[in-house]
């Protein structure tokens, strides 16, 4: 966690900061590789419920507390997942497909596009094959992922170690992403509960960095 700085109104570096990640589009069809050095760290996740915004879930499996006993329409907490991915711009040429760019990103998602992922995976493993992901809006966005023949990224040693060397903040900051980690005070407010106190209501906890430990 970053330390916190006093100053006063002569600071002039302070600047807006704007998240960019991948986001697939309606009727596009995006081929990506999933940036990893070791397939067990290619993912980071996190248990957590929505209202509003993300937040991390304070419940265990040995006590639930006050973010799922309470009723509201995403009280069965559900995991976030997210890792870094490299999304090609790619043309055609003499019938095949040339990378004309690339940029790194991260890329979060729900538990059923992980689940999409993983069965690519079994039979093209995620860190030597890309995959080519189509968004279909019906309602809402519908992403369909096949996996590619090769990854293009891990192909070429000197692109490998580049792409890798580029992707460590990214990755890094991936937990940070996933959701907020709100106290139980924080908690309450998000879903309008106004008993403090209450024995559903565990004491406030200071969960730092939770997703770098799954």
């Amino acid at each position: 966690m970053a330390a916190v700085e006093s100053f006063g109104p002569d600071r002039t570096d302070i600047e807006p900061r704007s998240f960019k990640k991948y986001a697939p589009k309606d009727g596009n069809t995006d081929r990506i590789g999933i940036i990893c050095e070791d397939r067990s760290t290619m993912f980071k996740g996190v248990l957590t419920h929505f209202k509003d915004r993300y937040f991390v879930c304070k419940s265990t499996k040995e006590k639930k507390e006050i973010c799922c006993l309470h009723t509201y329409e995403n009280n069965e907490p559900r995991y976030r997942v997210g890792g870094a991915v490299i999304q090609y711009s790619t043309k055609m040429v003499d019938g095949k497909e040339k990378v004309t760019g690339y940029e790194i990103l991260p890329w979060i998602f729900s538990e059923t596009v992980y689940k999409q992922l993983i069965a690519c995976d079994k039979d093209f493993p995620l860190e030597s094959h890309d995959v080519r992901v189509t968004g279909t809006k019906k309602g809402f966005l519908i992403l369909n992922i096949v996996p590619c023949p090769n990854s293009i990224w891990s192909s070429n040693t000197d692109l490998k170690k580049k792409v890798l060397a580029d992707a460590i903040k990214i990755r890094e900051n991936i937990g940070k992403r996933l959701a907020t980690d709100l106290s139980i005070t924080e908690i309450r407010e998000q879903l309008n509960i106004d008993a403090p106190g209450s024995q559903d209501a565990a004491a406030d906890v200071d969960v730092t960095d939770i997703a770098n430990t799954l």
